[in-house]
């Protein structure tokens, strides 16, 4: 990456006389191949804009708004589409507004990137894709937010949006036809999927302060669902095997909920509302089945499932219940509820 130079040049600039014009804009274009577009596009001070393509039919655009924005799109391919917009002020004589890098190899991908800076450190976007097919989006808008895709493969799809600070998102997923979404709106909000296989599928979501969501998923046709609005909750899915499927959603402040699903076609519900509250979900074999909702202070539901076509269900209301249920062997049935 071109920046550390480009810091240097940025602070000289800086200090050589306090004002800067808008000649000080700096914008790179090389192009190797056939049929390549490059377009750029600055309004202000010091933004920096660079593009390599290297193939043929690779389309590539950046504009830069402001002051002190750094955008990098790489290209090595055919048929390849990037676009970046970002909008900032620096706040800082050795810092930049936004950073966005975009790097593509392959045939036929597509990624964008929208930053919209206000104050404080720079939003960071990185993409990076390899094969064909895929595609990634990525919004940011505040400061100090970071967001990561990585994508290995054919038709995978990738999005994440950004609202706030100091929020952090990755996606990293190897293989076919997977899906992952990461929405986040508040501070120093943290969310992670990765997938490896074909046609998973993650979802999540974030609002307020400090929550934590973490979602694997190794095989086929897994899904999951995380919401989380509050403090300080955690939420993590760990999925090994093919059509399992889990949901997470809660509300409060420190809650935690936990799924493991190893085999095929497993399914966990967890639903939590109020503060401390744990959740807990084992899921080995086929077909089985578990329900939890919480809602109150500090209340625990532990399901421990092993075999196949197993169903529990926990549902506790009140302060400090406790509900453990150990399943082995086949189509089993618990039904606990405390209040």
């Amino acid at each position: 990456m071109k920046k550390y130079l480009s810091l240097m040049i940025m602070a000289i600039f800086l200090l050589a006389g306090g004002q800067v014009y808008a000649d000080s804009n700096y914008a790179e274009i090389n192009q190797e191949g056939n049929g390549n577009t490059a377009k750029q596009t600055q309004i202000g001070d010091i933004n920096e804009a660079y593009i390599d393509q290297t193939g043929d039919n690779n389309y590539a655009e950046q504009y830069q708004e402001g002051t002190a924005n750094y955008g990098e799109i790489e290209q090595y391919g055919e048929g390849n589409y990037a676009y970046q917009e970002q909008f900032g002020d620096v706040s800082s004589e050795y810092t930049y507004a936004n950073e966005a890098y975009i790097s593509q190899e392959g045939a036929n991908n597509t990624a964008s990137q929208s930053q919209v800076q206000a104050s404080g450190s720079p939003n960071v976007a990185v993409i990076d894709q390899y094969g064909a097919g895929n595609t990634a989006a990525q919004t940011q808008v505040g400061h100090d937010n970071y967001a990561y895709i990585h994508q290995h493969g054919v038709d995978n799809v990738a999005g994440q949006a950004q609202y706030g600070v100091y929020n952090n998102a990755y996606a990293i997923q190897y293989g076919s036809l997977n899906y992952a979404s990461q929405y986040q709106r508040g501070i120093a909000n943290h969310a992670g999927i990765h997938q490896s296989g074909s046609e998973n599928a993650a979802s999540q979501e974030q609002y307020g302060v400090y929550n934590g969501a973490h979602a694997d998923q190794l095989g086929n046709n897994n899904s999951s669902y995380q919401y989380q609005e509050g403090r300080s909750n955690y939420a993590n899915v760990y999925q090994h095997g093919s059509g399992n499927t889990a949901s997470q959603v809660q509300y409060g402040v420190y809650n935690n909920a936990h799924a493991v699903q190893i085999g095929s076609n497993n399914i966990s519900h967890q639903y939590q509302n109020g503060w401390l509250n744990g959740a807990y979900v084992n899921q080995n074999g086929t077909g089985n089945h578990a329900d939890q909702t919480q809602v109150g202070v500090r209340n625990t539901a532990i399901a421990n499932q092993t075999g196949s076509y197993n169903y529990s269900y926990q549902y506790q209301y009140g302060n400090s219940n406790y509900s453990l249920v150990n399943q082995v062997g086949n189509g089993n049935f618990a039904w606990v509820v405390q209040q």
